[in-house]
């Protein structure tokens, strides 16, 4: 009997790996992510509290704000007859002349004297204005403009509302008149140069819209906007997702036993190795640190080079995340691309039995084998001696007395 015992130990079942059920896991992922998500966006709120304390931040809100209102098409807001540091659009005015003023002032002073030094240009006059801006025919004698072509559709409309002062020495440089002094011109002059939000319902384009969309597009006012983007909204949103990232995936789960994050916690579902043992630390590193650095890498290089930066990175997030998503659903034991790379698999800790190592299991096995005996018999004999260990391969799932009845004995 003893050499029997010693012959068959090896069939000895003692370990047990259940592989975590696709609706488990990925509903605990579901939780995990939505939990760094929340937790992520509250350090980004208190990141840009931090921020707005910064000079750096600070700095450049006052320059977007100095360049809105030197341009002209802008001036600071009055709350309750007090002058805010905020500004808004000068749009209130009903005289068409009004508007007139302004964009004239913005294109042929602002941009030519006004503005930064260096990006100054001369060659927004009066006459570039009409042509340019009012779509009216050029001076046969004068020197054609390159960007002529990329006019917008809305000048074609000036060549039916404004016509030049005829009396003038120079009509291509004069102020253009109206076709008719009436009502109703005026009117159409004034929603040439400015279309009320609620009634541009037909996505018309309008004077005022180009020139405050010409002044956000300038590199000065660019440059600003791309310094407070970085400082106010990217570093603050960056570091949220890094820390919360970094508790929740990285934390939490390298100071559990099994490598569980909450959701895996929540649903009973921890880490075991390839071979089914406890998982290492160097796996959770493994597993954490992959994405962490190919997602903060994409991150980095999408908002630093590449146009809708944010956006793009969210496309390449997510095509990630759904590759690994199918990878999951169709692997035997439910593997994500992170569990390829760290030798992972996650585990129902609730069905499955593990070791640390190949050793412990090994003398957890000797010690079932030599506290009793093996029958190779029957199952009607296993019930009637359940101090028989029975490794019969047909009868693994024992019933849950039977289960319990082995264990007082042991």
């Amino acid at each position: 009997m003893e050499q029997r015992l010693i012959n068959d130990r090896r069939k000895v079942k003692t370990k047990k790996i259940v592989p975590g059920g696709l609706f488990s896991r990925t509903v605990a992922a579901i939780v995990d992510l939505a939990i760094v998500a929340f937790v992520g966006g509250l350090f980004y709120i208190g990141g840009q509290k931090i921020a707005e304390k910064t000079d750096k931040v600070n700095d450049n809100i006052t320059l977007q704000r100095e360049y809105y209102v030197a341009s002209g098409l802008f001036e600071y807001e009055v709350v309750d007859g007090v002058v805010t540091s905020g500004v808004v659009p000068k749009i209130s005015s009903t005289d068409y002349k009004d508007y007139e003023a302004m964009i004239i002032n913005y294109f042929t002073v602002y941009k030519t004297s006004e503005c930064p030094e260096e990006y100054r240009d001369s060659k927004y006059t009066q006459y570039w204005y009409n042509v340019h801006i009012l779509g009216l025919e050029e001076d046969p004698l004068a020197t054609p403009y390159d960007d002529l072509e990329t006019l917008p559709s809305f000048v074609e409309k000036g060549k039916d509302i404004f016509q030049y002062d005829e009396d003038a020495l120079d009509k291509y440089n004069a102020l253009p008149l109206l076709k008719e002094e009436t009502e109703t011109m005026e009117a159409i002059a004034l929603r040439y140069y400015f279309i009320p939000q609620n009634e541009n319902n037909d996505n018309q384009n309008h004077v005022y819209n180009y020139a405050t969309v010409d002044l956000r597009s300038t590199d000065y006012f660019q440059l600003a906007e791309k310094t407070l983007l970085r400082w106010y909204q990217y570093v603050p949103m960056a570091s949220g997702i890094v820390l919360s990232m970094l508790i929740f995936y990285f934390i939490i789960p390298i100071s559990t036993r099994n490598g569980q994050t909450l959701g895996k916690l929540t649903f009973h579902l921890g880490l075991v190795n390839k071979l089914g043992y406890q998982v290492q630390k160097v796996q959770i590193i493994e597993r954490f640190f992959f994405e962490f650095f190919l997602l903060a890498a994409t991150f980095a290089i999408c908002n630093s080079y590449v146009p809708f930066g944010l956006f793009v990175f969210l496309a390449i997030a997510t095509v990630y995340f759904l590759a690994s998503f199918l990878l999951m659903i169709f692997t035997k034991e439910h593997r994500a691309i992170h569990d390829f790379l760290a030798l992972t698999t996650t585990i129902d800790m609730t069905q499955s039995t593990w070791f640390k190592n190949a050793s412990e299991e090994a003398g957890v096995e000797k010690r079932i084998a030599e506290s009793k005996k093996i029958s190779f018999g029957k199952k009607e004999d296993y019930k009637k001696n359940p101090n028989i260990l029975y490794v019969n391969p047909d009868f693994e799932n024992q019933e849950k007395g039977d289960s319990e009845d082995e264990e007082k004995n042991d």
